[in-house]
């Protein structure tokens, strides 16, 4: 099992050399995915803008992990897949456009 270390930098602000980022969000959905998280963050970090993190209530560490790496983290209880989504695409565009 992989474990965190909070002593590394965020990895939200590592981009690739030579590399702009691109103007692409991306949307996690989670539930008590702490030995996930920071695998799946850290292989789109460095090409992407923005990462929310929609986390449904985990019992574990997955909010406060995604946080540390620099991820906007929202919680919302989870009714089925395709309205956490929904929600969260909801939040991504009122967030980009100010409203």
């Amino acid at each position: 099992m992989t474990t965190f270390n909070s002593d590394r930098a965020p990895l939200a602000s590592v981009q690739a050399p030579g590399r702009e980022k691109l103007s692409i969000t991306v949307i996690i959905l989670t539930l008590n995915e702490q030995i996930h998280i920071e695998r799946c963050i850290a292989s789109v970090a460095s090409f992407v803008q923005r990462i929310i993190v929609v986390d449904s209530f985990s019992s574990d560490r997955t909010a406060e992990i995604a946080k540390h790496l620099g991820a906007e983290v929202t919680q919302r209880a989870f009714k089925h897949q395709a309205d956490q989504f929904q929600w969260a695409l909801t939040i991504a565009r009122s967030r980009q456009t100010g409203s």
